[in-house]
């Protein structure tokens, strides 16, 4: 029904989905924070474990339903092209915290563990890309070691979380609490409620997030827009929505470790389902079946991620407008990149 729709009405669905996926973020961010305070952790292993795997089910339902309707190009681009995409949602999350560069703000080193796991598993679907990929009991090698590498990484990061032998300097570093310091109205929530409303919004966002996917192939189709520049920039966009609207709530509740962890563990969690998309793919190993511009996404990726991680490592409280140093070269990277990625496609 949705392909059938007007340009127009498609523009209108696609506004409500989105509207729909803000707000469920939105509140998801509160729920996190109450969720933090009564379980000890971190807001960073928050936001990798939980936020993170919500925020990636439009993903989901977009990489599955490509794979079964044969189009692993689509599925593909769309999960490592929104890598770049979501990284962006960092920079948006800098600029609603105003006051200080988001990556001279975290207290634990929980996030610099996950943007380095974010470019180690980009580095092995890379590999994969370039070396090809063979297929082991429905699902090629590579992929099978990016679940590994996922189990493996969230392991390490549930250890990372009790990890306090890493303590900020004193000043205005410290002074960014991780939990606590504004939980909002969540915290007076009971705990069957607080998990009905989780699961709630979890659900919202899937069933939103698949109808804003659906809705962006079709404009795809309607505008004649390219598969791959689709996947990169309008399907990333639509399922990015979480991710952007849980980042830029939980840095007003003063949770940026939180912030940050969505993006990073979302963007983890998303190149991992590159064997969800070998597993439901009819046709020969997925990493296969793309071409340059879905290495040239990865490498994309791979490079922004690394640049807020020389931010985090440098904890440089300097900015120009609203917007720290390392997000501002976050933003004319991601520029250049997709310039680039556009004449690939072209």
């Amino acid at each position: 029904m949705i392909e059938a729709l007007p340009l127009w009405a498609l523009a209108a669905v696609f506004a409500v989905g989105a509207a729909t996926v803000w707000a469920a973020g939105t509140r998801l961010a509160g729920y996190a924070t109450a969720i933090a305070e009564r379980t000890g952790l971190s807001g960073a292993v928050i936001g990798v474990v939980l936020l993170g795997l919500i925020t990636s089910l439009p993903e989901v339902a977009t990489a599955g339903t490509a794979a079964l309707g044969g189009n692993a190009d689509l599925a593909v681009n769309n999960l490592l092209g929104g890598v770049a995409f979501q990284i962006m949602v960092i920079a948006a999350a800098d600029m609603a915290l105003r006051r200080r560069a988001i990556t001279s703000t975290l207290p634990t080193p929980a996030v610099m563990l996950q943007a380095v796991l974010c470019i180690a598993i980009l580095t092995v679907a890379l590999a994969g890309t370039i070396v090809g990929d063979t297929a082991v009991l429905g699902i090629g090698l590579w992929s099978g070691g990016l679940v590994i590498l996922y189990v493996l990484g969230m392991l390490l990061l549930h250890r990372a979380g009790s990890d306090r032998s890493w303590v900020p300097p004193p000043g205005r570093f410290s002074k960014t609490r991780e939990a606590g310091a504004e939980a909002g109205p969540a915290q007076a929530i009971g705990n069957g409620a607080l998990a009905l409303r989780t699961g709630a919004a979890a659900l919202a966002i899937l069933a939103a997030g698949y109808v804003l996917t659906r809705t962006a192939e079709a404009i795809a189709v309607e505008t004649g827009v390219g598969s791959q520049m689709i996947g990169l920039v309008l399907l990333a966009f639509a399922t990015s929505l979480p991710e952007l609207s849980s980042a830029i709530a939980a840095v007003r509740l003063r949770q940026p470790g939180m912030a940050m962890g969505d993006v990073f563990g979302g963007n983890i969690t998303d190149v991992a389902l590159i064997a969800l998309v070998d597993a439901f793919y009819g046709g020969p190993p997925v990493l296969n079946s793309v071409n340059a511009f879905s290495s040239l996404a990865a490498l994309l990726g791979i490079l922004l991620t690394a640049i807020y991680l020389v931010g985090m490592l440098r904890r440089q409280d300097r900015q120009v407008g609203r917007l720290g140093y390392d997000s501002i070269a976050v933003i004319a990277t991601y520029a250049a990149g997709l310039a680039l990625l556009w004449s690939v496609a072209a």
